[in-house]
């Protein structure tokens, strides 16, 4: 069991490091998309806020994947077979996509309204329509980008899950090298 629960550790920790970077590159992409806002704000007030980024990544990613992360580490076995494994990591999984959509239709939003998407978000989802008609017609390199930027997280995703969904016995030391390569 021991070796159960230490094997689902280092995933969850992998995934919560790919989950902070792919964070941090959305908030460096908005940043980029809207650098001319920010022309006026000096270096280390936009160090600074990378840096309260990065705490609104945790709390995030702890919202998101903490329920899924704990089901991984429950300690019964049930827990330990590939197949509750791969239930949990594709429901996971498609959480993460969705969130990572919200995320680029917020830099969009953005544009428009010059705030953050909020609780509108609700009142959006009638007018799908047309506001999916109006993306396509202005924002095709957004939707290349975010194309291009799902496709890098998700093949990343599925090759740290197949990485300890396979592994049988590796020792602790080749798993910490394989989390830090990973993640640089």
């Amino acid at each position: 069991m021991k070796n159960h629960s230490t094997h689902n550790i280092f995933l969850c920790a992998l995934l919560t490091a790919l989950l902070l970077v792919t964070f941090f590159l959305m908030r460096i992409f908005f940043y980029l998309t809207y650098r001319e806002i920010f022309t006026e704000v000096s270096f280390t007030e936009i160090l600074l806020s990378f840096v309260v980024g990065v705490r609104f990544d945790i709390a995030s990613v702890i919202i998101l994947c903490g329920i899924f992360f704990l089901l991984l580490l429950l300690p019964f076995a049930f827990s330990s077979s590939p197949g509750f494994k791969k239930i949990i990591l594709t429901l996971l999984f498609v959480v993460t996509i969705f969130a990572l959509l919200m995320s680029f239709g917020d830099i969009v939003y953005y544009q428009f309204v010059k705030r953050r998407i909020s609780y509108e978000i609700f009142s959006l989802f009638t007018s799908i329509p047309e506001i999916a008609t109006m993306i396509v017609k202005g924002f095709a390199m957004q939707i290349l980008f975010a194309i291009f930027f799902l496709t890098i997280f998700s093949f990343m995703y599925w090759k740290a899950v197949s990485m300890y969904l396979t592994a049988k016995k590796r020792e602790t030391g080749k798993r910490w090298l394989n989390v830090v390569l990973f993640v640089c």
